[in-house]
């Protein structure tokens, strides 16, 4: 993991042999340190917003991902369009035909 461009970068080689699938799975908590200027959730008066890109590698095929994202469960979300909801998560299943933005907030 590194910051690149103002992005942190997940990055890595994951080698599939021909005619085969395999699944890669990534896990990580974000932690926000005092000089942490690239945490991804924004604190404002009356929200917390968080931005989340995946982006498409050019020239690989539609790669199947599954996003979870857990918070605390006094939240109230405001904003989660294109994700479903249940209890303190919100997620969401797709095939990665193109670069996917997605856009959460939630009451302060």
């Amino acid at each position: 993991m590194y910051i690149e461009n103002g992005y942190k970068v997940i990055a890595g080689w994951f080698n599939v042999p021909i005619q085969q699938t395999l699944t890669l799975e990534l896990r990580y908590r974000l932690n926000k340190t005092a000089n942490n200027t690239n945490f991804p959730l924004l604190k404002t008066d009356t929200n917390y917003q968080m931005d989340i890109y995946i982006f498409k590698q050019p020239g690989s095929r539609k790669d199947s991902y599954s996003l979870s994202l857990s918070y605390p469960s006094e939240w109230i979300v405001e904003n989660s369009e294109g994700l479903t909801r249940i209890e303190n998560n919100v997620n969401r299943r797709f095939e990665l035909s193109s670069d996917q933005h997605f856009y959460i907030s939630w009451q302060r």
